[in-house]
């Protein structure tokens, strides 16, 4: 679904180059994706880990957080450079302001939750402090964008398949 499955329709008259290029910011764009979004599942996964060993450290978690916001930011930048390639190749439109802005807003929750998570004061019980703070809202929020930034890679993984084979 990364970008070994993005290629573009009509390869006629790209340069070698601008294919290595493509190939290059579409690959790190992929990687930061789904390197940022494992990240957001990995600590959705701390954050259950620490419930359940009633342990409210979560300075780990926000760490986490922090390092799938970096990765995202790149996965935004590097789509752009994706889609500036996509477009200079002569592509079928495809809307990548749509992920741009689905991964802005993602990169814009992110710290909100960091922050909620690092300023949380836990008393006996993990678990209602964290029903009691705004993580929840934050984090399910979060996932919601994740959700629409897979959906959308997906999209965009099966039409340029599917335009690819169109033009075979």
């Amino acid at each position: 679904m990364g970008g070994v499955n993005c290629p573009p329709p009509a390869t006629q008259g790209v340069s070698p180059a601008m294919m290595d290029a493509y190939v290059d910011a579409l690959a790190s764009y992929s990687g930061n994706l789904f390197r940022g979004i494992s990240q957001v599942f990995a600590a959705n996964e701390m954050i259950e880990t620490r419930v359940i060993a009633r342990d409210d450290q979560f300075k780990a978690v926000s760490d986490v957080l922090d390092e799938s916001q970096t990765s995202l930011a790149a996965a935004k930048l590097e789509l752009g450079t994706v889609a500036s390639l996509w477009q200079a190749m002569g592509q079928p439109p495809i809307s990548f302001a749509d992920q741009t802005e689905t991964l802005q807003k993602i990169c814009d929750q992110l710290p909100f939750a960091a922050i909620e998570l690092s300023a949380m004061t836990v008393g006996v019980d993990v678990q209602k402090s964290l029903w009691d703070s705004g993580i929840t809202s934050a984090m399910c929020a979060i996932v919601d964008d994740v959700t629409a930034a897979i959906s959308w890679q997906t999209t965009f993984a099966k039409s340029s398949s599917s335009l690819l084979v169109a033009t075979a």
